[in-house]
């Protein structure tokens, strides 16, 4: 599916969602990333707030944050 994606444009992540139009919550797993609340399809007006074990996070941190304790 992430081949057939137009431009650049990634496939939505498996994730918990923030609609910023109708400040509705939502889960999305598969499909079309759509609020169910107001049917906003705007990719950069649904926000991911919480993923689980994200990859693409870790590449954020740097050695001093990965310190033993």
């Amino acid at each position: 599916m992430k081949a057939k994606m137009p431009g650049r444009q990634m496939a939505p992540e498996t994730a918990d969602y923030l609609c910023i139009w109708c400040d509705t919550t939502f889960h999305y797993e598969s499909g079309q990333l759509v609020c169910p609340n107001c049917g906003n399809q705007i990719r950069s007006d649904l926000v991911p707030i919480y993923m689980e074990e994200n990859p693409r996070e870790e590449v954020l941190y740097t050695s001093d944050e990965w310190h033993g304790g």
